[in-house]
This record gives C-alpha cells, structure tokens and sequence, in this order.
C-alpha cells in the first residue's frame, strides 16, 4: 500500500509539472481495472476516456447506463469532459447523449486511421451535441 502511495506522488508531480508547461492530461481506458476511482481523486486530468467495454450496447444495458450516469455526474462536478470510446451504432450515440457525455469517438464515425490521415481531417473529436 506504501508503495502504490509512493507512485501516486510520483505521478502527481510529473502531471503537475507538465501541466506548468500547458499540457493537458487524459485518462484512458477508465472503468477497467481496480482502482479507477482513485485516480480521480488523485490526479488532475481534463478528459477522462470511457472503456468500450461499458459502451458496448449500452443502449440495451441499464445496468451500464446507472454506472455511466454516476461516473457522468462526478465528473461534472469534478470539472472534467467525459469521453466514450467505441460507439458503434446511432442507438449507444443517443443513449449517451442522453446521459450527457461530452465527447465520442468509435466506428460510428469512421474507422482508426494513421497520424496523416487525421491531421488531414482536423478535428477528429466529436462533441455528443453536434451528431445525430
């Protein structure tokens, strides 16, 4: 547990470090893993990524939709833009816009590219709001 402390610190002080240098900080792949949560309370991020796992066919699972609802709520108090990864269909775009998540990213919007490709395009974030 000392040591988990310890390593918390050490990244609390690089994320503060850079964020001196203007950087900005996501975390990814949340809702997998143990201690998520923690994090939150420890670092100081902007955006925080959804997991496709709790995105999958969140249309159809209510039992997802309650977690995603709550982690939405934290981080709006918290002040940090949530994004789901893996949107794949109209139906999970619009039970997350629902719930109010900020950002979405999946095939629903086109599939992975290289680093060319992307900065042809710009923006490759899509605001919840500005889809349907």
């Amino acid at each position: 547990e000392e040591e988990a402390i310890n390593e918390i610190n050490v990244v609390k002080e690089v994320i503060r470090i850079a964020k001196e240098k203007k950087m900005k900080f996501a975390l990814d792949d949340f809702g997998t893993g143990y201690s998520n949560f923690i994090y939150l309370r420890y670092f100081d991020v902007e955006i925080l990524k959804l997991d496709g796992s709790l995105i999958k066919n969140i249309d159809k699972d209510k039992d997802n939709q309650i977690i995603i609802e709550g982690i939405s709520l934290i981080c709006k108090k918290k002040g940090i833009k949530l994004l789901a990864e893996m949107v794949e269909t109209k139906e999970e775009l619009e039970t997350l816009r629902a719930i109010g998540i900020d950002y979405v990213q999946g095939y629903y919007f086109g599939k992975p590219s290289s680093e060319p490709v992307l900065r042809a395009k710009g923006n490759v974030l899509f605001r919840v709001k500005k889809f349907g």
